[in-house]
């Protein structure tokens, strides 16, 4: 476990300590789950994947500690880089978006594709 400073606002860290909540109480496992998401969905093509400039504005935002895996923060940390932004930049970016996706119900409907697809021969 390493830590990672996660820059979010008070609506991220809300955001954060609700899936934190729906995923047994662990922020570590919710950023986890966040980040793999986000990650996951890189070749979806969809606007909302890139960090948007404004996010890197961090003067009012807190920083978080959040304790994540080896694995994940070095995807996160190689990621940020490719975008020219900080791996605790990108981790709230991620948190948003796996929120997002969660709340408009994207992500189920992405899960149950999944799903079928992998039932299908």
């Amino acid at each position: 476990m390493t830590a990672l400073i996660v820059y979010l606002d008070t609506f991220g860290r809300e955001a954060l300590d609700r899936l934190a909540m729906r995923g047994g109480g662990s922020r570590g496992g919710a950023l986890r789950t966040a980040a793999l998401y986000y990650l996951g969905d890189a070749e979806a093509g969809r606007a909302a994947w890139q960090v948007p400039s404004f996010a890197s504005a961090e003067q009012h935002r807190k920083g978080v500690s959040v304790g994540l895996d080896k694995v994940t923060r070095r995807a996160l940390a190689e990621e940020a880089e490719r975008q020219g932004v900080r791996p605790g930049v990108l981790a709230a970016h991620a948190v948003l978006y796996f929120a997002a996706d969660l709340d408009s119900g994207r992500l189920g409907g992405r899960l149950e594709h999944a799903l079928q697809a992998a039932n299908q021969p």
